[in-house]
């Protein structure tokens, strides 16, 4: 590889190699030769034998650096950048690989002062280094779980790299898919103007000047004389959190986003900053819950199936294999849920009113594996379980079902946490297997209407003090941090269908129902996206529509995008921008009532046949839609349709044969050709193990640590759910 004289250094000096190290072009060409043909240990010699010829080069500083770190040779690395940073102090590069290597030891947020320094010190161009050091930085601290932070540095990384590196864009949207991670974390936080004439308002603008750029570390310095000179203004107060929270400081942040919503702001601003502040406090979580792994040797494996196969408490559960991937030795030989009550032979009534009640649902409290002898262990039962009140008992009722066929337990791992306010708003349902999916739907509304209206507003929160949400409502001083308590719950995945529900729960607490929102009094680019469903879409422009839309699409706002769905449906207007293809798609695929899915359906076909286009995506999706009801007889009609009249179009086939065999209708060794008719649906789903959130609970704390958020209602097993200048910023 021929170096390009006229290229940026690489040592970071902003100059054209010819310029800055000429005599070292031969060197640096053999050094990235080797690089590039994975010779990382050769180029690293050569990189040390020619800085014992040309010591204290930068650009040789700064290969051997990276050429350390990459060979994970921490130690080395960190003695390199430390020579680096003292023959160049204000080169940025330096500081950029201090970041990383403070990344690779010793964790993002360790690493986020050096990042500030270097970026404090770009002038002009922003060095790679710099550029590849924010999203090491971005990365570690996403793994760290500093999910304030991580999207600020992916954010920045995206905003400077462009179009034509979108690693940094993917890894924010699969963070946004990933279940558990509450809205408030995906949405983007924006900075608040200073009020137009107010006497900080220059010292404002530099401020947030500073953080346009990264800057965060100056930011909160401004902030903080901001905040100091003029400790009424609450926008400052709002501002200096936010950079705080962007550099990783989760305690700064916490406290001002608290501070913030005591302030006389509009009571949703309020409300917003403490359901934050409430995700977020270490002092707010819940008490954990230890999930534990019990071990039970075997005495008897023939038996021990006999008395399995004959007790109606442990349920057959095919493991995914990847559940145990990680795991030395085979997979188990099979798995079982334990249910905290015999399983009703059947769910399907034969006539009104005698199908399975709620209460005959059993829950299920453990997931059994059964492992056979191995070279170094015996044949094993292993139980993961919460270990909560009813530990003991759910124990016993295993020995029971097993009898003499089990030993007692010689071990007990922890493998995770839970907590009892999460266990309470959660649940965990098995199914028998005929039960109808109509009759499967209402069970799940009358028990999530339960949990909202019932339990959760009876059970302790440590956000309010300890007292219930019903005690919270009898105190003015808590009425925000309730409001915010029952904000985050009805954010929850499974909750954002049911507003009238979260309405009655409101007027029961005495708290204000949310109303519609006028586009004209508000900045819909930064409206949050916790509100848009509430937003009066007929008066917003195609424009902003569209962008609406998408900045809730990379944010899995489902509420928000369905509610922008419908409207970018009725506007053939910016169809050329959004298809109404993808929009009823996103409708039909968020709707969780059957006929109203299926009503959606019959208008996308209508607007396909009136652009003259085929429908075989619309006979697809209900096709699923039919066969996940268990409507066989419409399912097979549907698929000798397709068969019939869609299967030469480009695709169709292969998206057909595709969903046949993930929803188990045809083998794969079985031509779409001699694909069989559907059989009834209604097999029972697998169960997440035990001590997993429910939807919308389950979050990264400060500690980076898995926790629980601020409740959420949940299911699993067949039921499951489961006016100044525009600033850009990261979120």
């Amino acid at each position: 590889m021929a170096v390009d004289p006229y290229a940026i250094c690489p040592c970071g000096s902003g100059k054209k190699l010819k310029f800055c190290c000429p005599d070292l072009a031969t060197d640096l060409e053999k050094i990235h030769t080797m690089i590039e043909g994975d010779q990382p240990r050769a180029a690293l010699r050569h990189v040390e034998q020619t800085l014992a010829a040309h010591p204290q080069r930068e650009s040789l500083l700064d290969l051997k650096a990276s050429l350390e770190l990459s060979l994970e040779q921490l130690d080395a690395a960190a003695e390199t950048v430390e020579a680096f940073v003292a023959v160049a102090p204000r080169n940025p590069s330096a500081f950029a690989q201090k970041a990383v290597m403070m990344a690779a030891r010793d964790g993002g947020r360790h690493a986020v002062p050096a990042l500030q320094q270097a970026l404090a010190l770009v002038d002009g161009d922003m060095p790679r280094r710099v550029l590849e050091a924010i999203g090491t930085v971005g990365q570690a601290l996403l793994v760290e779980g500093n999910i304030i932070a991580a999207r600020a540095h992916l954010w920045l990384y995206q905003g400077i790299a462009g179009r034509d590196d979108t690693r940094a864009l993917q890894l924010l949207m699969r963070l946004n898919q990933m279940a558990g991670l509450p809205l408030p974390l995906r949405d983007h936080l924006y900075m608040h103007e200073a009020p137009e004439g107010h006497p900080g308002e220059a010292d404002h603008q530099q401020a947030q000047w500073y953080a346009s750029v990264g800057g965060w570390l100056l930011a909160a310095q401004a902030f903080d004389a901001l905040c100091e000179k003029h400790p009424d203004e609450p926008g400052f107060v709002y501002n200096r959190a936010l950079v705080y929270g962007w550099l990783g400081d989760v305690q700064r942040f916490v406290a001002g986003m608290h501070d913030y919503a005591t302030r006389d702001v509009p009571e949703q601003d309020a409300i917003d900053a403490e359901a934050i502040a409430q995700l977020l406090d270490p002092a707010l979580q819940d008490p954990p819950v230890d999930v534990v792994k019990v071990t039970f040797p075997i005495a008897d494996e023939e038996l021990l199936a006999t008395r399995i196969a004959a007790d109606a408490r442990l349920a057959p559960y095919a493991m995914d294999p990847s559940e145990h991937a990680a795991e030395d030795g085979p997979p188990p030989r099979a798995g079982y849920l334990l249910l905290d009550k015999p399983a009703p032979a059947s769910g399907a009534g034969t006539g009104p009113g005698d199908g399975l009640r709620r209460e005959d649902v059993p829950s299920v409290v453990g997931v059994v594996s059964h492992y056979g002898r191995q070279t170094d262990r015996p044949e094993r039962l292993e139980l993961v379980i919460d270990k909560n009140a009813a530990f003991e008992a759910h124990c016993a009722a295993l020995a029971d079902a097993c009898g003499d066929a089990l030993r007692e337990a010689d071990g007990e791992q922890r493998v995770g946490t839970s907590s009892d306010a999460e266990q309470a708003l959660s649940w965990r349902w098995h199914f028998p297997p005929d039960t109808p999916p109509a009759r499967r739907r209402e069970l799940l509304a009358e028990q999530r209407r339960e949990a909202i209206l019932e339990r959760w507003p009876q059970t302790p929160r440590v956000a309010l003090g300890g007292k219930t949400p019903r005690e919270a409502a009898a105190d003015p001083k808590l009425r925000t941090a309730l409001a915010a308590a029952v904000s985050l719950l009805e954010q929850g995945s499974n909750n954002q269908r049911h507003a009238a529900t979260f309405a009655e729960l409101r007027e029961q607490l005495g708290l204000p129902a949310p109303g519609p929102i006028d586009p004209a009094g508000v900045d819909i680019e930064q409206l949050p996206l916790s509100r848009v469903p509430r937003l009066e879409l007929g008066p917003v422009g195609d424009a902003e529509l569209v962008g609406l839309y998408r900045r809730a699409a990379i944010a899995g706002a489902t509420a928000a995008v369905a509610h922008a769905a419908r409207e970018i449906v009725a506007r053939p207007a910016v169809h050329g921008q959004v298809s109404a293809s993808e929009a009823y798609q996103r409708l039909i695929m968020q709707e969780d009532d059957t006929p109203a899915a299926l009503a959606l359906l019959d208008e996308a076909r209508a607007a396909t046949d009136a652009a003259g286009e085929s429908n075989a995506v619309w006979d697809l999706m209900e096709l699923e839609l039919r066969v996940v009801e268990g409507q066989s007889a419409e399912a097979n009609d549907l698929l000798q349709h397709l068969r019939a009249e869609h299967l030469q179009e480009p695709g169709v086939a292969e998206q057909l044969y595709q969903l046949l065999y993930a929803l188990g209708a045809t083998p794969d060794t079985v031509p779409m050709e001699q694909a069989p008719a559907l059989a009834p649906a209604g097999a029972a789903a697998a169960a997440p193990a035990v001590g997993a959130a429910a939807e919308g609970g389950k979050i990264w704390t400060p500690d980076g640590q898995a926790g629980t958020g601020q409740g959420g209602t949940g299911q699993s097993g067949t039921g499951q759910a489961g006016g100044g200048q525009k600033l850009w910023t990261p979120s």
